[in-house]
């Protein structure tokens, strides 16, 4: 079809009846009630900070791929994806359930199912990072996504994180991509409380960067009042928030989900064909079911319960074998962010804690700095029976004192 409409990401030619809006791209969002012309939608990958083209588009200040450039870049091949099923839309009851919780509004397409909240970072990556791009993340962060990030870019500034997350530092200010986890700030469990993120929201409109929001464990606040999302607080379009369903449900069902323009979305949507086309569909049906009947409510509520139970008994435990090692998390979570003696080696107490049953995480990998502390893991709670916490906490307390001695 040489001469289809790429105005948009629809085939709008004649010759193709109209039709009621059933047409999705596999995760039940309809095209403008169009066919949707996936195949001349391809993503053009001069993105952030690369101004020497004049892509026509803009998102928070930077270049979007260009309509026009997309039948030169595309490949040939046009498929109409055709998916009748409605009623139990997970983009849907996304929108309405979920997103509420957060303080966030959006329509359908501005919403996009991917495979966990790690495949949505590094579709944005994929689409929003360039050789040239400035990248701010925490430290200690997320591995995986620094990873992603210096996959295209050698400029990653790794900020220090505090009691409350996120530093505004200089590296936040000269960015084009600053990363966040600022509701429960992975490893550290630290919150960013609202003045903080209303200053990073003011820098991000005063120097025009784009914020990519990790609320990856939005369910498991089970402490506090909830913080709203940045995403809600952000009335500029400059954030991108991600979210996840596998801490709530089951992490093998790998879903998740990303909000942000319509236009980002739609060049997302076109790159998570050409690497994976959709998320199962079954998957997403049988998730959209569990939430529309209430489940999901239901489930949350009784999470909340045993992980309140749990952190607490692990609280009082550390405070006891692992005095003034770790700081109690105020948003809950699933696990603890403990400091040793500065002579401790973690990876060394892992291999012994395991040989004994006991499994932690060691807190180095999570450093992105050359020479990394070695006394720092981690210690979750999710799945232990709380009968055998304020145990294994002692064993490991007397583990690490045998390393040590």
């Amino acid at each position: 079809l040489e001469d289809c409409a790429v105005d948009g990401d629809v085939l709008s030619r004649g010759g193709l009846p109209d039709r009621p809006s059933h047409d999705c791209g596999g995760d039940g969002v309809a095209d403008n009630d169009q066919y949707r012309l996936v195949g001349c939608v391809a993503v053009d990958f001069h993105r952030v900070g690369n101004h020497d083209k004049p892509h026509g588009r803009r998102f928070g200040g930077h270049d979007l791929p260009d309509p026009d450039r997309r039948r030169e870049l595309a490949a040939p091949s046009v498929e109409l994806m055709h998916c009748r099923w409605r009623v139990q839309q997970l983009v849907e009851h996304i929108r309405r359930r979920i997103l509420p919780r957060r303080g966030i509004m959006a329509n359908d397409d501005e919403i996009l199912i991917t495979l966990g909240a790690q495949n949505a970072l590094y579709l944005l990556t994929s689409l929003l990072v360039d050789e040239n791009t400035r990248v701010a993340m925490e430290e200690p962060g997320y591995p995986d996504v620094r990873n992603i990030f210096q996959l295209k870019t050698k400029n990653v500034a790794l900020v220090p994180v505090d009691e409350h997350g996120l530093t505004l530092t200089a590296d936040v200010g000269n960015a084009n991509i600053v990363f966040t986890t600022p509701s429960h700030q992975f490893p550290t469990t630290a919150t960013m409380p609202i003045e903080r993120r209303m200053a990073l929201l003011k820098l991000a409109a005063a120097r025009d960067f784009i914020i990519i929001e990790d609320d990856y464990e939005f369910e498991t606040n089970y402490v506090n009042e909830p913080c709203p999302a940045l995403k809600s607080l952000d009335d500029k379009g400059h954030v991108i928030y991600v979210g996840s369903l596998s801490k709530s449900l089951f992490p093998g069902l790998r879903l998740g989900f990303m909000v942000g323009p319509k236009k980002l979305i739609a060049e997302a949507r076109a790159l998570r064909r050409l690497m994976v086309r959709h998320a199962p569909n079954n998957n997403q049906r049988t998730a959209a079911l569990f939430l529309s009947l209430g489940h999901h409510d239901t489930l949350i509520r009784r999470l909340h319960r045993a992980y309140r139970t749990r952190w607490e008994i692990m609280g009082a435990a550390l405070e006891q074998y692992f005095p003034a090692s770790s700081q109690l998390p105020s948003f809950g979570g699933t696990s603890f962010w403990v400091k040793g003696a500065d002579d401790l080696d973690s990876e060394e107490l892992a291999k012994a804690a395991t040989a004994k049953g006991i499994l932690i995480e060691p807190g180095r990998i999570n450093f992105g700095r050359k020479n990394p502390p070695k006394n720092y893991f981690r210690l979750a709670f999710s799945s232990i029976d709380e009968k055998k916490i304020t145990a294994g906490v002692k064993l490991l307390a007397e583990t690490m004192n045998d390393a040590q001695s």
